[in-house]
């Protein structure tokens, strides 16, 4: 967290206190759930972890689902907001750590040569162009660059017509 500024730290330790304060009167409102529905909940947990670590995509937009957010409302029409509450978090957790994803299935991410001489292209015109390069040097190593060959100059305009667009 050290890359937040002081506003970003105080509403990112705001939202996770109230987040844990959620959770927790989440875990005592199903305190009086038998221990089959529980096993069942927590069935559900392994299930959303599973099925989010493949995420569809909306053609045409930045958007994705996962089938494991069907699950998620399941619970919460099956045993209230609650047993949803601490189905999602435990699945958000799994999901978002990338070096646990990153175990369930290797990850590349590749960028071609082309796309790293724009985005350096970009940071020479910035403000921020310090910052920016500094944190280029730090992630850089964690994609593979791949050459300008014809197959990565066909996403690239692509990607140049949307952004021109």
């Amino acid at each position: 967290m050290t890359d937040f500024n002081r506003s970003a730290r105080i509403f990112w330790w705001t939202v996770t206190t109230a987040g844990a304060v959620i959770f927790g009167f989440a875990l005592k409102s199903i305190s009086h759930f038998d221990n089959l529905e529980i096993l069942k909940i927590g069935a559900f947990v392994l299930v959303v972890m599973l099925t989010g670590l493949r995420p569809i995509r909306v053609p045409g937009t930045i958007t994705s689902f996962t089938p494991g957010d069907i699950f998620i409302f399941l619970a919460a029409l099956f045993w209230g907001p609650s047993a949803a509450i601490l189905i999602a978090v435990p699945a958000a957790y799994f999901i978002n750590n990338l070096w646990l994803e990153q175990l369930a299935y290797h990850v590349s991410v590749d960028i071609p040569v082309i796309v790293l001489g724009e985005f350096r292209y970009g940071i020479m015109g910035s403000r921020h162009r310090k910052t920016y390069e500094e944190w280029l040097e730090d992630h850089l190593r964690h994609f593979d660059l791949l050459a300008i060959t014809a197959e990565t100059t066909v996403p690239y305009a692509s990607l140049r017509a949307t952004l021109s667009a």
